[in-house]
């Protein structure tokens, strides 16, 4: 068997659309007008699109509480002010709760910010639930908890 003559037919069709499809590219990138046309066309893409996974925050595709406490904790250090704190949960997208003699995983009277966020798309979501415990001024302490939601 001529393995030589085989992989030559077999990439003829490839071969032609291949110099096609490049002949063409080179055409529109050649010019400076196609290089525009092309680089608006391939940002518009990434505009409607999007890349999945970067809206703009730090804490998008975590999948477990370890790493959101680790990567808030780099955010949000021990000792930071509760408005800084709040401000900067609500720019990671979460819904923000000031509580004072609260409950969290069955210890009570505590005082924490609770920010909650559910990730993905339907049917199925990843509910955030962050306790941001404080002292009534700052940050003392990352707790945070998850799991999915689906039908």
């Amino acid at each position: 068997m001529n393995l030589r003559r085989y992989f030559h037919t077999a990439m003829i069709p490839l071969d032609r659309y291949s110099s096609t499809w490049r002949q063409g590219l080179s055409r529109l990138l050649g010019s400076a007008w196609g290089l525009k046309q092309g680089s608006a066309v391939l940002g518009l893409l990434l505009v409607l699109i999007g890349f999945p996974g970067c809206d703009g925050t730090t804490t998008t595709g975590i999948g477990n509480s370890k790493e959101m406490i680790a990567a808030l904790s780099a955010k949000v250090p021990k000792g930071t002010g509760l408005a800084m704190a709040k401000t900067f949960m609500e720019s990671e997208k979460f819904e923000v709760t000031e509580l004072t003699k609260a409950k969290w995983k069955g210890k009570s009277g505590l005082t924490f910010l609770q920010c909650v966020r559910r990730d993905g798309s339907p049917p199925i979501f990843r509910q955030w639930e962050v306790a941001l415990m404080n002292d009534g001024k700052v940050v003392t302490s990352i707790e945070a908890r998850t799991w999915l939601v689906y039908p």
